[in-house]
């Protein structure tokens, strides 16, 4: 499946891969200003992608 632009996620909580595996949490998480990426991998089939979040929208990035 291609999609047009980024997946969108929750900052935080569960992603599902293509293959129909559940993810519980992502690999890695980066605090950009612009929202937070979340790089998710599939353990059951390998499949790796990135989702965006929008920025404060349940994020938990610790505070400066």
């Amino acid at each position: 499946m291609v999609r047009d632009g980024p997946r969108r996620s929750p900052s935080q909580g569960t992603n599902t891969c293509i293959c129909g595996h559940l993810i519980t949490a992502p690999i890695r998480s980066t605090y950009l200003s612009t929202g937070v990426v979340n790089e998710w991998r599939c353990s059951a089939c390998g499949n790796h992608w990135e989702t965006i979040a929008d920025p404060g929208a349940g994020s938990t990035k610790p505070n400066q």
